[in-house]
């Protein structure tokens, strides 16, 4: 409907123009005609955000904006960051450009979501209704252009980063993008390994490093009652179904097993689909083997009661930063067997808290899951262990203490600071 008026106003004024030549001495009357098109079409071409809403609550307005709602490991963080900072007094609203699963979660915890269509390709959402907001995070890489147009409305921005390959290679490509690293108030990284990573666009004072936290609530009651096989060792694998996971190092791990040890497990495969060819290797892997279950798409309280009933997690990825579902494990005292990657090695101290392996080796990761198989007594101290760990390095309280935090150092600084950031203001 826009496209079509806005074609309509251009094609009336192309119009008026050239009647203003072929009449030019009388054309004094229809200027006003012509600057009324004018100011119409530049209306029609400047979208009405839903950003323009109210902003619930009477606290420092904040404005969280994610790339999607999808059950996936930042948008849920950024669902978590929200709750926190409501609870601290903040007037929160969430923006992204889609819908997803986690809706329901943020409509349950009564926070309002905003769905911007483009959010983070048109820069005029955010310009349009800069003066609604005291401070904006930025969720993912991706979300850099806000940045930009953060700086331009003089507004405090924090970018959360959660990628690491794929971050750093836009990064590169982008000189834009690297700007963005430059003139956000914060950078804020989930894991010191990937703070390091990022050291090639470090040009000055403002990257930060927090570990994510979790709320033990998250991880309790509700979803269906999953059915374990008793006497045998549960072990689940949960993450999108793409090769950056590994599933498919997991499945040549699980072919490589004793039989023995392979008729005494069971495995449990849970994400979405990214990889169709992958998503098909699994499907065969179930049907010709009874110990392997491919239960697909979950919510996130599906996902979370799968993960109650298992013995032992399995992460295979190739690429991480922090996984959120290794912390979910850790809180409720699983076995966790995971691959060297990312900040992984922050949250697992091997044999203590967990077991470690290298990326890309099934051997290894074979090798783990028969150890837990065999000697129960150690699931038992690495799952307290991870237990404990939890509790004294990821709990959603000092997640809170350190991100809002972070939040008003911002805004206090941008308040009191007259010299410019480095970098260009326009996007």
């Amino acid at each position: 409907m826009r496209d079509s008026r806005h074609g309509r106003w251009a094609g009336l004024e192309r119009g008026l123009l050239s009647l203003v030549r072929r009449i030019a001495p009388y054309s004094g009357p229809l200027r006003p005609v012509l600057d009324a098109s004018a100011r119409a079409r530049r209306a029609w071409a400047t979208p009405v955000s839903p950003l323009a809403r109210a902003v619930p609550g009477q606290g420092p307005r904040v404005l969280l904006v994610t790339h999607d709602l999808s059950l996936t490991g930042a948008p849920m963080m950024v669902y978590v960051l929200a709750k926190c900072l409501r609870d601290e007094g903040y007037a929160v609203l969430v923006s992204s450009p889609r819908e997803g699963g986690i809706r329901t979660l943020y409509a349950e915890s009564g926070i309002e979501v905003a769905i911007v269509p483009g959010l983070l390709d048109d820069d005029r959402h955010l310009a349009a209704s800069a003066g609604r907001f005291d401070v904006v995070v930025a969720n993912t890489i991706n979300s850099w252009r806000l940045i930009h147009a953060c700086r331009a409305a003089g507004l405090p921005s924090v970018l959360w980063v959660h990628e690491s390959e794929y971050g750093q290679d836009v990064a590169r490509r982008n000189r834009r993008v690297a700007e963005a690293l430059a003139v956000a108030d914060a950078v804020v990284f989930p894991a010191a390994a990937t703070t390091a990573r990022y050291a090639a666009f470090r040009t000055r004072d403002n990257f930060r490093t927090i570990h994510y936290g979790l709320d033990r609530k998250m991880m309790e009651g509700g979803g269906e009652v999953v059915p374990r096989t008793e006497g045998r060792l549960n072990v689940i694998n949960i993450g999108s179904i793409e090769s950056r996971k590994g599933q498919d190092v997991l499945l040549r791990a699980i072919a490589a097993l004793p039989e023995d040890v392979a008729g005494a497990c069971q495995f449990y495969f849970i994400g979405r689909t990214n990889d169709r060819g992958l998503q098909a290797e699994l499907l065969r892997a179930g049907r010709s083997a009874t110990n392997i279950h491919v239960i697909g798409e979950a919510s996130h309280d599906v996902a979370m009661s799968y993960l109650r009933a298992m013995d032992v997690l399995v992460l295979a990825s190739r690429d991480e930063v922090l996984p959120v579902i290794v912390l979910e494990a850790m809180c409720l005292g699983k076995g966790v067997i995971a691959t060297r990657v990312g900040g992984v090695p922050e949250m697992i101290d091997d044999g203590v808290s967990g077991l470690l392996v290298d990326v890309e080796l099934h051997a290894p990761m074979a090798d783990a899951i028969g150890r837990l198989h065999r000697d129960r007594a150690l699931l038992a101290r690495v799952g307290e262990g991870a237990r404990v760990r939890f509790e004294e390095r990821f709990s959603v309280e000092r997640f809170k203490a350190a991100m809002s935090g972070v939040v008003r150092s911002v805004m206090a600084a941008r308040a009191s600071r007259s010299d410019p950031l480095p970098g260009r203001s326009g996007i």
